[in-house]
């Protein structure tokens, strides 16, 4: 008889980073069933992916929010319970901090009976530097949780760390990530012709591009900052895309108006072409305050793209000053500017990526898959 696994996230999480598991455990042999709450807008795409798999994927949603003080969570809670009550399974897994909190305490019963529940941590909300609050709120929560847990899978070096130290209760894995298909974002010479030439950018132009959502924690402004003072420098050709949407935009707008500065930088808003993007790119910048592992980074890597990077948890793990690009201190503008200066100065910017691939093979979903089998197949 197969084994029976129950995922849970939000849809958002299980569209962006489950379904190619999903398909391989359906693959492997296991039963697989979802329940997510939904805060992304995705529910319809994650039902159309599921429905093109071989298998009876049972799907269920609960009124879950991602807020911890959302009173919605209560009534999450008890449907969480219901379900578990009435549904039986080898293997829980749950993923972020309120689904994997409810899904970890709602299946006590579950995992006296011989489940082995895994919490995959995108990145916790507390670390080195964090505000008091996060950890006020989410620290203790998750030290209660983790008595509820079989296994604590990490994925980045120091939530690994710290899991390690303040969790000795539950067995703690390090993996690559959640796994991205790197094959997707391999360098392509006529891309990058053809994509400039649609940007409308000349030969001596300098492409610097974002892409993430524009949100306080992504630290929009401040990247705008940085471009700033680039072309306070003399940097003229300087021109900066970003892509992504979120409530900062107005607000950057506004910045972008302040400082005239609109035939220098561009809010393209949400699109599909972030391949074709980093192709054309000349640096990747990623200021973001938080980061359990960056997907975006990864993808800039993978398609050659210098990165020019926060210190911070994560990303560090995959950039190195020099290897892959540079890593400045949050807050120093400065350090970012004269960190871009470089690149557009260099003469061979391959040397700075050409341990890209290679730091990026374990990251790849085939590699990440293999890791969470044998995380199944280990006995607790």
């Amino acid at each position: 008889m197969s084994k029976k696994v129950l995922i849970t996230a939000t849809e958002l999480n299980l569209v962006q980073f489950w379904v190619y598991h999903i398909e391989n455990l359906l693959k492997n042999g296991y039963s697989v069933d979802i329940v997510c709450s939904h805060v992304g807008g995705k529910l319809s795409e994650l039902k159309n992916a599921l429905s093109t798999f071989a298998g009876n994927i049972k799907l269920t949603v609960v009124d879950l929010k991602r807020s911890p003080l959302s009173p919605h969570n209560i009534h999450g809670f008890i449907q969480m319970n219901d379900y578990l009550k009435k549904n039986k399974y080898d293997y829980i897994i749950t993923n972020e901090p309120v689904m994997g909190m409810v899904t970890r305490f709602a299946a006590c019963r579950q995992r006296k009976n011989g489940a082995k529940v895994i919490y995959f941590a995108h990145g916790f909300h507390f670390w080195k530097g964090a505000p008091a609050l996060n950890w006020i709120l989410f620290f203790p929560m998750e030290k209660l949780a983790s008595f509820f847990t079989d296994t604590i899978v990490t994925m980045n070096r120091e939530d690994f760390s710290l899991a390690q130290k303040r969790f000795t209760n539950a067995n703690i894995k390090y993996i690559h990530g959640i796994g991205i298909e790197t094959g997707k974002f391999l360098f392509s010479e006529d891309i990058r012709n053809k994509k400039r030439k649609e940007l409308g950018l000349t030969e001596s132009d300098v492409m610097v591009f974002s892409a993430n959502e524009l949100t306080e924690r992504k630290n929009v402004i401040f990247a705008l900052e940085i471009i700033n003072r680039l072309i306070e420098k003399g940097h003229k050709n300087i021109k900066y895309f970003v892509r992504g949407q979120g409530p900062l935009e107005n607000k950057m707008r506004e910045y972008i108006e302040r400082k005239n500065i609109s035939d220098n930088v561009f809010l393209l808003g949400y699109g599909k072409d972030i391949f074709e993007m980093n192709c054309a790119a000349d640096v990747f910048l990623f200021t973001s305050k938080q980061e359990g592992l960056p997907v975006a980074v990864m993808e800039a890597m993978s398609c050659g793209v210098p990165c020019v990077v926060s210190n911070i948890r994560g990303v560090t793990d995959l950039i190195k000053n020099g290897i892959g690009g540079y890593v400045c201190k949050l807050g120093e503008t400065d350090s970012f500017a004269s960190a871009i200066e470089k690149i557009i100065d260099s003469v061979d910017k391959t040397e700075l990526t050409a341990e890209n691939s290679k730091i990026l093979k374990p990251y790849g979903r085939k590699d990440v898959f293999s890791d969470i089998l044998k995380i199944l197949r280990e006995e607790p």
